[in-house]
């Protein structure tokens, strides 16, 4: 699913435009909808950030 996440928000493209290889789209954006509700998606991005500086 994070790889589905870093997909879409690497190549701009639209959930329903995700290749094959992925889970089907619903169900990727469902993840990450979650993941930003719940504030999971803004701590992984801090935390490499962090990593990284």
């Amino acid at each position: 699913m994070l790889d589905a996440v870093r997909y879409v928000v690497d190549n701009g493209v639209k959930w329903v435009n995700l290749p094959c290889d992925f889970p089907p789209y619903r169900r990727g954006h469902a993840f990450a909808r979650r993941w930003q509700v719940t504030g999971l998606l803004a701590e992984l991005h801090d935390r490499l950030r962090d990593k990284v500086r």
